[in-house]
């Protein structure tokens, strides 16, 4: 049974709520394994809820027996999407342990780093940056470039005025080519400039995890 609001059952209730002794009931329910991956209306799944909550028992539990880390909602965010938006690092640390990709797209070609560097998540953005740069599969020489509105990690850190969010996002850069070895300007070969974000407004408001 599901509600008409949002098109949640009991699964959804418990998984957002945290309350583990509830999930475990209705798992090993007659009823209750099939519903593991059951999407609402806006295709979110108990784990999402779970993981978007910092419920990290909850997701535990739910990735225990069988959940699907990598399910995206109706904006192709994933589970890790919504950990790391609401800065809660045990469940994204659980998250890439268990295989979810850090490097996967939402509906704006965001990746997870976006959403936490957005919203200022320190410790977020350096897990994050971390499983990335030692993970060979994650292609560890790039971090995730800009989006369709050309901007960058550190630019949404930067716009979030999250200095210690920009510093570790460089941190795990790639070192740059000496000055020396560049070429001279205007000669052939020259890099063209790089795309620049427009200035920050003085407040940025908090970035929905919806």
């Amino acid at each position: 049974m599901v509600d008409g609001l949002f098109g949640w059952n009991g699964l959804h209730y418990a998984a957002a709520a945290g309350h583990v002794g509830v999930l475990q009931a209705m798992l090993w329910s007659r009823g209750g394994r099939p519903l593991i991956d059951s999407a609402d209306a806006h295709d979110r799944t108990p784990l999402m809820l779970a993981a978007q909550n910092g419920h990290l028992e909850a997701a535990r539990l739910l990735l225990k027996v069988g959940a699907d880390s990598q399910m995206p909602d109706v904006y192709e965010r994933t589970a890790l999407h919504r950990a790391a938006a609401n800065g809660h690092d045990d469940c994204t640390e659980l998250l890439i342990k268990v295989g979810a990709n850090p490097l996967a797209r939402d509906f704006r070609k965001r990746h997870a780093l976006h959403m936490t560097a957005a919203c200022g998540h320190e410790a977020t953005t350096d897990r994050l940056l971390t499983a990335i740069g030692n993970n060979p599969k994650l292609r560890p020489a790039s971090m995730p470039k800009a989006t369709r509105r050309c901007t960058t990690p550190p630019t949404m850190a930067s716009r979030a005025a999250s200095s210690c969010c920009c510093s570790g996002i460089r941190r795990h850069r790639r070192p740059r080519q000496p000055r020396e070895s560049r070429s001279q300007s205007g000669a052939p070969g020259t890099p063209t400039a790089r795309c620049t974000a427009p200035p920050a407004a003085a407040t940025t408001p908090a970035l929905s995890s919806c």
